[in-house]
């Protein structure tokens, strides 16, 4: 999230959700969202996004080193964050892909916040 102040108060909002940024519509057709619109950047960004993205690379039968993983721990579900960010550290292209597509859209996101607040 963000913080947003306004004459030196934390502005809440009428619902207590102004500055949460990870609800900013990135992609209007996108998966549905927790809080029930669709497309929001937490939806592109989070943990669970590179968790899914991940799975539907082995779903797919990509070639990926967490399948080296998967053979010692045998269960997707002890699929991490970490796991994947350890195969990017050793070039597994598919992981660098999944933080390369986070990237992009933390930075549409960024970008529409800084054209909101007009620099």
């Amino acid at each position: 999230g963000a913080g947003i102040v306004i004459k030196g108060e934390i502005y809440h909002g009428s619902y207590g959700g102004a500055g949460d940024f990870g609800h900013i519509i990135i992609d209007k057709d996108g998966p549905f969202c927790y809080c029930g619109k669709r497309g929001c950047l937490e939806t592109f960004s989070s943990d669970q996004f590179i968790i899914n993205k991940i799975k539907e690379a082995l779903s797919n039968q990509q070639e990926t080193i967490i399948k080296d993983f998967l053979e010692k721990k045998g269960d997707l579900n002890s699929i991490s964050v970490d796991t994947v960010l350890k195969a990017a550290h050793k070039g597994d292209t598919i992981s660098k892909n999944i933080f390369q597509e986070v990237g992009k859209n933390l930075a549409m996101g960024i970008v529409n916040l800084i054209s909101l607040f007009d620099p």
